[in-house]
């Protein structure tokens, strides 16, 4: 495993030769950020001095905020260890590679004209696909993605609810991990309940305003507040201040 402090002192060189690019935490996030936030990142594995880069890139307007990652490179290069002599020029040469891609992603997000290669090839679940056109303005197309996003939701936590109920021990560490979850699986739902209602009503601006909002909470979660710009969404008409 290695430490955050040691991945930082590997990273921070390439950092400083690009003013794009900010270090947090063991990401290198490309600056600045507005609906969608792209970087590179060099993950813990359970294994001493071994390390997992690669890079992602997120929508920053996601139903509730999370540091997970929602498209990634996938496997990780077998030259991970982070004592390996060549280990931060062949990360680096990497990490060019990827910030030439990403730099593309982040200039064309404004216009949603892109397709973000996923992890394993999957195909994005009806959550991305409404949450993506509502950002380009499509509420009507939106729709159909959204509710069955919401049948899905609705069955999950009642399946879940029936599997906490068998637990003996309430209060057990096991009971309390389910119940998060299903408390924060209960917020995701709510939230998308909110959406649902203004692209029912063809509220774009509404709803444009509230993914932003989201987006003001999820880059507060990754501490990258400063980092953050407030943008229109391609069919909002005039700007739209910080």
């Amino acid at each position: 495993m290695s430490t955050q402090a040691e991945i930082q002192d590997i990273l921070r060189p390439y950092v400083e030769r690009h003013s794009d690019l900010v270090l947090i935490g063991r990401a290198v996030i490309l600056r600045p950020i507005r609906h969608l936030m792209c970087g590179y990142c060099v993950d813990r594995t359970s294994v001493p001095h071994m390390s997992r880069p690669f890079w992602f890139a997120n929508l920053a307007y996601l139903l509730i905020p999370n540091t997970g990652f929602l498209w990634d490179s996938g496997d990780a290069p077998r030259w991970r260890d982070i004592r390996a002599e060549n280990f931060q020029d062949r990360l680096f040469a990497r990490m060019d590679l990827a910030f030439a891609q990403l730099r593309k992603f982040n200039e064309a997000v404004d216009t949603f004209d892109i397709e973000l290669p996923m992890n394993r090839d999957l195909k994005p679940d009806s959550l991305v696909q409404g949450l993506t056109r509502v950002a380009r303005g499509d509420l009507e197309g939106a729709e159909p993605f959204l509710l069955s996003e919401l049948a899905y939701q609705t069955r999950d936590l009642a399946d879940r609810l029936d599997f906490i109920a068998k637990y003996r021990r309430r209060g057990s560490k096991p009971w309390q991990r389910d119940m998060w979850i299903h408390d924060r699986r209960s917020k995701v739902r709510a939230n998308n309940l909110v959406l649902i209602d203004l692209v029912a009503k063809r509220d774009r601006i509404g709803a444009a305003n509230l993914l932003r909002e989201w987006e003001r909470l999820y880059v507060r979660a990754w501490k990258a507040e400063k980092h953050w710009i407030s943008s229109p969404f391609p069919f909002e008409a005039g700007s739209v201040g910080p």
